[in-house]
């Protein structure tokens, strides 16, 4: 072969490598293109989810004066919600405590609010090793309720607590 002949045929195969090349390019950038995307997604739920908890923040209620604050307890917001006729809110925490003790903490610190005509159930399960204590009343314009339940080997009695305050 003549270094002619020689010299166009490897010029065509680098030309194809170029062809080559530059697809790879392509899609190298198509990649760049769709990760950038998706950096931006990701981003933008980042942002929504930070606005989210802020909200949020915002929207916590703090625990009325007339609901006893239950010693040792970190009460976390299950649910706030606010209608034109009340506002219902769900607290839950854990206890070392016993649900009896629990209870009669409740009892009494309601009791000191004004509330009267306490309502208690009681659940003493002793085949499935469950205890429950349930409290409830309320004064027409006030209504909370507390449940503190022990399960079958746990280590601490989960209790709710729900108040509703009617507008």
């Amino acid at each position: 072969m003549n270094v002619a002949a020689h010299f166009l045929l490897n010029l065509e195969a680098l030309s194809c490598k170029l062809v080559d090349c530059s697809e790879l390019s392509i899609r190298i950038s198509n990649f760049e293109e769709d990760r950038m995307r998706f950096a931006l997604k990701l981003g933008m739920v980042a942002l929504v989810m930070c606005a989210a908890s802020a909200m949020r923040a915002e929207e916590d209620p703090k625990m009325p004066d007339w609901v006893p604050a239950f010693p040792g307890s970190t009460p976390k917001l299950i649910e706030n919600k606010k209608s034109d006729k009340e506002v219902s809110v769900i607290w839950y925490f854990t206890t070392t405590k016993t649900p009896v003790e629990v209870k009669d903490f409740y009892k009494k610190g309601f009791e000191a609010q004004g509330f009267k005509d306490l309502k208690v159930t009681s659940v003493d399960d002793k085949e499935d090793k469950v205890q429950q204590e349930n409290l409830k009343s309320d004064d027409g314009k006030r209504y909370w309720y507390i449940s503190a339940r022990l399960e079958k080997d746990a280590k601490e009695t989960q209790v709710s607590l729900v108040y509703q305050i009617k507008n």
